[in-house]
């Protein structure tokens, strides 16, 4: 079904059903409308909720709660229940704690590498293990001791990854899906439901909901009388629908391992392996091939009874040689055996049976035999490929699932090598008929009785394998890759004692478990995050009440903000990130494994091709990534903090700031000019002349992002004279959004949906930041106008736009001008504009006033803004825009966190809390492909 054609169904069902209810309830049908209320059902849209309005009405619940009226004066039921819960409210705090900083540990990992793999300066090989680890390859580790050669960022199954039946898990579970998630949701509003019992706090509803294509439950308990519990009680309360749910995942688990033991009247082991499922893309599908249902008992001369022994069995053919083989009658292979000149070996295969008419590709293979008088050593040593660790049990391929092929073993060019005609020869053989006789080695006598030793002729990775099944009188013949036996199938250990029972039944109570564990883990763990609308909103708050008691309830609101907006964004952009392609990766690099000619004897190699610009290591652009995290916040505070405590009198002239600031920009370029010269008079003072001084034409270029930036600084100062720095801080991302009007107008840039999408959630973010005030009791200065400044921010998202793409332009324009020339040239440019701004910003501007109000604040200031103009070229020329998008998202984390302890009534409300979460995912999301 057309993807389009399910969201139409998805509306179509749920409009029918809100519009039916809604026609039954304006016509008054009493029946309907009494059964609605018997049964509390209340249908929204898209939202269907059955709703208890009263604890006492379940008789469930109230049976429960008069046992435990009747059990309170019972010590050892009191103990117990004391124990139980504050074992719950100890493992809801751990998980609280250990979630969060997990996440933030997942977020940090996937800016690590960001940093480290985009590098494209000298990129090395990186070895990815099975785990999903990495570590870097020398140039003398081979190939084949690696899983596969890959960017990281395809391998890294890190972060939450959010479920949506029908593409990333089959439509076919989704019955069980939707029972789980109702069971977990279930135990985990019981268990609040009981906490609060226990604690003769009033629980007023219970029930639960489908909203959408996702069902879940709640419980409403009555707010009065829970602010009234003590700290301890609350935690119990808040933190037993986590404690539940990790007991109903930890109970699954036990189930999932004694499955084996609880089916033992059903089910017997040690019987060999039943085949569950087969890959239609295996060449061991076929009408005479494997199918479910089959048990394998043998593979070859090795007998199978456990996964174990399957894959030991496998492994014995992962060799480059083959050195396992069957005794055949010498009267049926010296006829039927080639000229040496008829054997060809074509892409790695020997093919032998060309000379022989009668003979078939289809039932007939090329087997060698030993004919010479060389030790059997020397003609079958041979380097073994690795084998996969047990762990790796058969199933589906655990690298095609993360998009990496299996390291074929057609890629090795030592089998052509290999083929020694001087030492064997070669017979054309049927296949079947060979496997019927007696099984040899390597080390057996290759001459005996009459008998010789054939091997399979199999240069290629494939192999011939022999499939023992249980009561059928055929064996399963299959010649094909090894990787195909290895991870084509689906194998369980459990056999059916008769043929009435079902072979399903234990993979299918193995699923449910699985998703018992995964789903239940998951509502328990994520719960625990401190995020609006989770378990863990109400344990920080708890938790700021218990460690502020002694301040204000402004105060330790804005603290619980704070925690909240910490973990929300770090939540949604965990979740954001597994919906994301980073696309600047796939960009710039990419991964061959290349194959060496024939007649070249040469390891395989892993060629890295570059594309794109810049030189930067990964190093240097973790330090410029912190350090512009750490100007951009710094510069914030510092003019918000002077702007607001210094008296008008004595307030400095931001124009001079300004001025002084391009000032000190020009002379670090020129100081990077003359390091860039090896410190050389003669070619420093060549190079100001050749590519300064004699192109007024670039440097009148020039003045116009200067100009922009001249502007956009000089608004910077007005903006955050009235309005908060996390407000004006959340705000500027704007600029995003200004940058791609100005791409597409002038550089006739188109965006995709995922950056339209981002566009639109970035607007909404920086509306619902401007609603932070609604909701503020705190009353603001009567100099600060928050208009005014929302004006004079929205002119800096203006004038930067149209700047940072005019200068990156420039930049990455493909002209010789060197970096710190075409800097230079804009930083002149800005100290002409930057001085014509301070006479016409005040009339009665004098030089004698230059520095009035200059503090020790007032030349950090200055600093900021010069360190901060260098990086932001340097970002502009070597790094791409998902740096940039890390360094705004952590910085909005810091002013806001920072603003709470440097200034007074500062309030970080809902809206606060919404849209800086929505605007930090929104330009994350935006700068993750590169257009």
């Amino acid at each position: 079904m057309l993807a389009t054609t399910s969201i139409c169904l998805f509306f179509l069902f749920w409009t029918s059903l809100f519009l039916l209810d809604y026609l039954l309830r304006i016509n008054n049908s009493q029946r309907y409308i009494n059964f609605t209320e018997q049964i509390g059902l209340q249908i929204h849209l898209i939202q269907l909720r059955f709703y208890i309005t009263r604890f006492e009405r379940s008789h469930f619940l109230g049976s429960y709660a008069t046992y435990i009226r009747s059990w309170q004066n019972s010590r050892f039921w009191l103990r117990f229940v004391d124990t139980w819960f504050s074992s719950g409210a100890f493992v809801g705090l751990l998980s609280f704690v250990l979630t969060t900083a997990y996440l933030s540990y997942l977020l940090l990992c996937e800016l690590f590498n960001i940093v480290a793999l985009v590098s494209v300066s000298a990129i090395s090989n990186v070895r990815i293990s099975p785990e999903g680890n990495y570590k870097m390859v020398d140039d003398t580790t081979g190939v084949e001791d690696a899983l596969s050669y890959v960017p990281y960022q395809h391998h890294v199954q890190s972060g939450i990854t959010p479920v949506i039946p029908g593409v990333n898990i089959p439509l076919e579970h989704l019955p069980l899906f939707m029972t789980v998630l109702v069971i977990a949701g279930i135990v985990h509003e019981l268990g609040h439901a009981f906490a609060a019992v226990n604690a003769n706090t009033r629980v007023l509803g219970f029930g639960i909901f489908v909203y959408g294509i996702y069902p879940g439950a709640f419980t409403e308990i009555d707010t009065d009388e829970l602010e009234r519990l003590s700290t301890a009680q609350k935690l119990r309360i808040y933190c037993a629908g986590i404690w539940h749910n990790l007991i109903l995942a930890g109970c699954c688990y036990l189930v999932y391992l004694l499955i084996p033991f609880l089916l033992i009247p059903l089910f017997k082991s040690n019987a060999g392996l039943l085949v569950t499922d087969i890959s239609q893309e295996s060449g061991l599908v076929g009408p005479s091939g494997l199918r479910r249902g089959f048990v394998i008992t043998s593979l070859n001369d090795c007998e199978v009874r456990t996964k174990a022994d399957y894959l030991r069995c496998l492994s014995k053919y992962e060799v480059n040689i083959p050195k396992y083989g069957y005794y055949m009658p010498s009267n049926d292979v010296y006829p039927l055996t080639a000229s040496k000149e008829k054997v060809t070996v074509i892409r790695g295969e020997t093919a032998c049976c060309q000379e022989f008419e009668n003979i078939t590709s289809a039932s007939h293979i090329c087997f060698q035999f030993y004919n010479s008088q060389k030790s059997f050593g020397q003609l079958f040593s041979s380097k073994s490929s690795p084998t996969i660790k047990l762990e790796d049990t058969p199933g589906y391929n655990r690298a095609n699932r993360a998009i990496v092929n299996p390291l074929s073993a057609t890629t090795k060019q030592i089998y052509a090598s290999d083929l020694n005609k001087s030492d064997f020869l070669f017979a054309c053989l049927p296949g079947r008929e060979v496997t019927d006789h007696a099984h040899c080695d390597h080390s057996s006598a290759q001459y005996k009785d009459g008998m010789i030793c054939v091997y399979p002729a199999m240069y290629n990775g494939t192999a011939l394998l022999r499939f023992g099944i249980a009561n059928e009188s055929n064996p399963v013949i299959y010649i094909g890759q090894l990787s195909e036996a290895r991870y084509l199938l689906n194998l369980q250990e459990l056999v059916p004692r008769t043929n009435w029972i079902s072979y399903t039944i234990p993979g299918q109570i193995e699923l449910a478990c699985k998703y018992f564990i995964t789903f239940s883990l998951a509502l328990g763990l994520l719960n625990a995050v401190p995020c609006y609308g989770l378990d863990g909103q109400f344990i920080s708050r708890t938790l700021v009440d218990y460690f502020f008691c002694g301040y204000n309830i402004g105060y330790k609101e804005n603290i619980s903000n704070v925690i909240l907006l910490y973990g929300t964004i770090v939540f949604f952009i965990n979740v954001g990130e597994k919906q994301m392609k980073i696309d600047d990766v796939e960009h710039q690099i990419q991964l061959e494994h290349l194959l060496p000619d024939k007649n070249d004897g040469d390891d395989d190699e892993v060629k890295l091709i570059h594309k794109g610009h810049g030189t930067s290591g990964h190093l240097f652009k973790a330090y410029v990534i912190i350090s512009m995290t750490i100007l951009w916040t710094g510069y914030t505070l510092m003019v918000r903090y002077t702007r607001s405590t210094t008296p008008s009198s004595e307030m400095y002239s931001s124009c001079a700031v300004v001025f002084l600031s391009e000032v000190v920009k020009c002379c670090i370029c020129l100081a990077f000019l003359f390091k860039d010269s090896n410190f050389s008079l003669n070619s420093y003072k060549n190079i100001l002349m050749r590519e300064f001084f004699k192109k007024p034409k670039e440097l009148l270029k020039m003045s116009v992002p200067s100009m922009t930036y001249a502007l956009q600084n000089n608004l910077d100062f007005i903006a955050l004279s009235n309005l908060d720095a996390g407000i004006y801080q959340v705000t500027t991302q704007l600029k995003v959004v200004t940058t791609a009007i100005f791409m597409m107008i002038f550089l006739g840039r188109k965006f995709s949906q995922r950056r339209w999408i981002s566009i639109i959630l970035l607007f909404i973010g920086v509306a619902a930041v401007q609603l932070n005030n609604l909701d503020s009791k705190v009353v603001k200065k009567s100099t600060e106008n928050h208009l005014k400044g929302l004006i004079a921010v929205l002119s800096t998202c203006i004038t930067a736009g149209f700047a940072g793409v005019y200068f990156e332009k420039m930049l990455k324009d493909g002209s010789s001008t060197p970096f710190w020339i075409r800097n230079l040239q804009m930083y002149v440019s800005g100290i002409i504009w930057a001085f014509i701004g301070c006479f016409m910003s005040d009339a009665n501007f004098s030089m004698k006033d230059f520095t009035h109000g200059f503090t020790s604040s007032v030349y950090m200031i200055i600093g900021f803004l010069s360190c901060g103009g260098i990086y932001i070229s340097l970002v502009m020329k070597h790094l791409d825009n998902l740096h940039k998008s890390f360094a705004s998202a952590v910085s909005i984390i810091l002013v806001v966190i920072l603003s709470l302890f440097l200034f007074e009534g500062v309030h970080i409300g809902l809206y606060f809390l919404f849209g800086s979460s929505i605007v930090c995912f929104a330009i994350m999301l935006y700068n993750s492909v590169n257009e």
